[in-house]
């Protein structure tokens, strides 16, 4: 039931290298609508093409908050997501780890400092808790 939008500012990636290929690290932010937990719009074209020709692609599947203070963003998706201070969203499936829809797809977004609002309470608010 997710809604709202989002700048992608520091990478996004599928899980695995697709047609659609690899964004990597974001050259120039670009912006996400979510409405009733699903992708409605987005500004770049390699993930809106991707998702939008994909049975399920554009499901909401994952939240994630970054608290690895450690991590940095290099581009490469599966320290991105990590990185304190930061949040990201998946779009596509999410039964592999507790969710019911199965997509061939699963791409994930990592923005930077984020602010979390859960049913009117912020818990993240400009990327810290």
């Amino acid at each position: 039931k997710a809604e709202g939008k989002i700048i992608i500012d520091a990478s996004c990636a599928p899980d695995a290298e697709t047609e659609f290929g690899m964004i990597g690290r974001v050259k120039k932010p670009f912006r996400i609508t979510i409405s009733g937990g699903e992708m409605v719009d987005c500004d770049n074209d390699v993930l809106w093409k991707a998702v939008t020709s994909i049975n399920k692609g554009t499901n909401l599947a994952e939240l994630g908050i970054g608290t690895n203070n450690r991590a940095m963003i290099t581009g490469k998706i599966l320290e991105d997501e990590k990185v304190m201070g930061t949040s990201h969203i998946a779009f596509g499936s999410n039964n592999n780890f507790g969710g019911v829809v199965q997509a061939p797809i699963h791409l994930d977004c990592v923005f930077m400092k984020p602010t979390i609002d859960v049913d009117g309470r912020i818990v993240v608010r400009e990327g810290k808790f």
